[in-house]
């Protein structure tokens, strides 16, 4: 048409492996090393320095190894670049209903892990009932419901995720009911979901 438009790109090293939601559906997933690999690497996640802004499954490659690596980076928040600049306001169904409004950028990610450690902890002792709900457009959990404590799914979820003695995970479910997105103890939470969490599984696993 006689224009000029131009377009921001950014370079990065490609990752080998496949999405988060595509492993959560595959045949014989092994949801207990998803929620540990996915732990491990949401708690390297809240020591950087930066936040990535649309943690979400799509956006999480599980590499070969059994690490996880986040890709797509066009939302990223770091120092220095004021929370009302940014125009990347992630994915409605892994962020807080009121994402838009937050003034804290460090802490644009603490929904959207806590939502994923939750559903992968819950999926890893019951994969039947909870499959799909890493699937954006199913909404097995709807985070406008969550933040008041009406998810009647969820609500199942840390139900399960508490009688079956995973505390930690419990608490990280429970966090999600915060007003404004910020979860403090998000850090400390992971931390001792992953020392407690082959304990919890493997006692489950002998009921």
């Amino acid at each position: 048409g006689g224009r000029t438009e131009f377009a921001d790109v950014l370079l990065d090293s490609w990752v080998v492996g496949d999405p988060l939601d595509v492993c959560a559906e595959a045949a014989g997933c092994d949801f207990v090393h998803l929620s540990r690999a996915f732990d491990n690497m949401a708690l390297k996640l809240l020591d950087e320095e930066w936040a990535h802004g649309d943690v979400k499954p799509e956006n999480i490659i599980c590499r070969p190894n059994g690490t996880m690596q986040l890709i797509d980076m066009d939302a990223m928040w770091r120092e220095g670049i004021p929370i009302e600049r940014c125009h990347e306001y992630g994915t409605p169904e892994f962020n807080h209903p009121r994402r838009m409004t937050m003034t804290s950028g460090k802490h644009i990610d603490d929904f959207a892990i806590a939502l994923i450690s939750t559903t992968l902890a819950a999926a890893a002792l019951n994969p039947l009932l909870f499959r799909g709900a890493l699937d954006t457009h199913r909404r097995i959990f709807i985070p406008e419901r969550i933040v008041e404590g009406r998810d009647a799914s969820f609500n199942h979820a840390l139900m399960l995720l508490r009688t079956s003695g995973d505390e930690a995970h419990y608490r990280i479910g429970v966090s999600l009911r915060t007003h404004d997105g910020i979860i403090p103890n998000l850090r400390e939470f992971i931390e001792h979901a992953l020392y407690r969490q082959y304990d919890v599984y493997e006692s489950h696993a002998e009921l």
